[in-house]
């Protein structure tokens, strides 16, 4: 899997569709990562139309657009 940074917009792999059937969303952007305790990496990703963040695994996620580098 390719390496996920803040602002790259991201949409749910079929996987993530499996385990988040509500999600009215499928595309968001990157706000940050985050390291837990037992070892998982997570994302704090923004849904388009949602105002709160939600956190999925790196997982259930994959990168569909990456910011120009300027």
């Amino acid at each position: 899997m390719s390496e996920l940074r803040p602002g790259d917009r991201v949409q749910l792999t079929e996987l993530g569709e499996l385990r988040n059937p509500r999600k009215s969303s499928k595309v968001g952007t990157i706000l940050a990562h985050k390291l837990h305790k037992s070892g998982t990496a997570s994302v704090v990703i923004l849904f388009d139309g949602m105002k709160v963040p939600c956190r999925l695994h790196r997982t259930y996620i994959e990168c569909i657009l990456r910011p120009a580098q300027g």
